[in-house]
């Protein structure tokens, strides 16, 4: 339905970003139940890292209304949430495939080691939980990045209402004020920028949202997108380290995600849907008048 939807709007490159990817293999772990530690290590971290904190980057709201809305919310919440039942209460091989007991009573909590958990130890298998997860993100950026730079790249410039996660970053005005996107724009792009001649505003007054609305057509404007979403995955599957190790902070950080997505529906439900509802009884009254 969604993507039904998407394609009508020209949307439709969005399922090859990478949570869509994370969700077929989510479903792939969940129905084959692959006995494989690797995988699952792989699995955990993009589902608690990069996937989870898209909750933050792209603001959700869980307004049950909205499909699309409800749908972006479930899209980067559930796999942290399986991912958490598989982790803390899956079945009893659990200990052998996790490196940890399934019950959350005998993980460790903290970085002392005297939990008595098996494989528990600080620090936690960092190439199963970040190097290898980074390879696998490698691997989808190229075929990303080959798909919508080089295949498809001159389909997606000669339709400007094609949207790609890149365009809708560098062309919304809210994402433009996000302060991640206005680092990049300030450390990836503003270099190339005044590399073209382009920045002779001065320092003061050049702004992330400046620069990337200068280069956004240009043919570097891949590359920096790559290179701000790599130190994105960096930092996001460093921050998983910590949660696949620890059931209480795993379950703050989840608790913490699905509650900031009630309060921007609670905000948006109070502030915005107000005045959506009365600027469109406006345009019904001058309409019939």
């Amino acid at each position: 339905m969604r993507y039904r939807c998407y394609k009508r709007q020209k949307w439709h490159y969005f399922f090859l970003d990478q949570c869509y990817w994370v969700h077929s293999a989510l479903i792939v772990g969940s129905v084959v139940r692959f006995d494989d530690a690797a995988f699952l290590q792989t699995l955990f971290a993009v589902s608690n890292g990069p996937v989870l904190l898209a909750i933050f980057m792209w603001k959700n709201s869980l307004a049950l209304h909205d499909f699309d809305k409800a749908t972006s919310t479930f899209l980067h919440l559930m796999p942290g949430a399986v991912t958490w039942c598989w982790r803390w209460f899956g079945h009893e091989r659990a200990a052998a495939l996790w490196g940890a007991p399934s019950s959350p009573r005998l993980v460790i909590t903290a970085p002392d080691g005297r939990g008595g958990a098996q494989g528990g130890s600080w620090p936690p298998d960092v190439w199963g939980l970040f190097c290898r997860p980074l390879a696998c993100y490698c691997v989808w950026q190229l075929v990303y990045f080959v798909k919508t730079e080089v295949l498809d790249k001159e389909i997606i410039a000669a339709d400007p209402e094609l949207m790609t996660c890149q365009r809708w970053i560098s062309t919304r005005s809210s994402w433009l004020k996000h302060p991640y996107v206005e680092w990049c724009g300030r450390c990836l792009v503003l270099p190339y920028v005044r590399g073209r001649g382009k920045g002779a505003r001065g320092e003061g007054a050049v702004s992330g949202a400046l620069v990337w609305s200068e280069a956004r057509d240009s043919r570097w404007a891949g590359v920096v997108y790559t290179a701000g979403n790599f130190v994105y995955e960096s930092v996001t599957l460093l921050i998983a380290l910590p949660l696949y190790q620890s059931y209480h902070l795993h379950t703050f950080a989840l608790t913490a995600g699905a509650a900031y997505t009630v309060w921007n529906a609670g905000t948006w439900y109070t502030d915005r849907f107000p005045a959506m509802l009365a600027a469109a009884a406006e345009a019904h009254k001058a309409k019939a008048g």
